[in-house]
């Protein structure tokens, strides 16, 4: 399921308008998070956070009510789900 997400990725720049792409991305983001979590790091990698928003089903109509995305570590919340109007919504759930 994860790596199925991972691939269907390659179609988001393909998405007809923002909220397409928001929709596309919802399950790509929480996949990429899942399996960042249950592998880990290699040595030298780049650390990243994982932070996860509560209302996501607000913003992308039909999609679970709870969305995580990854960034690099040390950066400021930056919420993809709601862009500049929500941008700072969320927890950091794993570091």
């Amino acid at each position: 399921d994860i790596l199925k997400h991972l691939s269907d990725a390659r179609h988001l720049h393909g998405a007809a308008d923002l909220a397409v792409a928001r929709k596309m991305f919802h399950p790509f983001s929480n996949a990429a998070a899942r399996a960042l979590e249950l592998a880990g790091t290699a040595p030298g990698s780049p650390p990243f956070e994982i932070f996860e928003c509560p209302m996501v089903d607000r913003a992308i109509p039909g999609v679970p009510k709870k969305g995580r995305w990854v960034q690099a570590a040390g950066r400021a919340i930056a919420n993809p789900y709601f862009g500049a109007d929500m941008l700072d919504c969320g927890t950091k759930v794993k570091r």
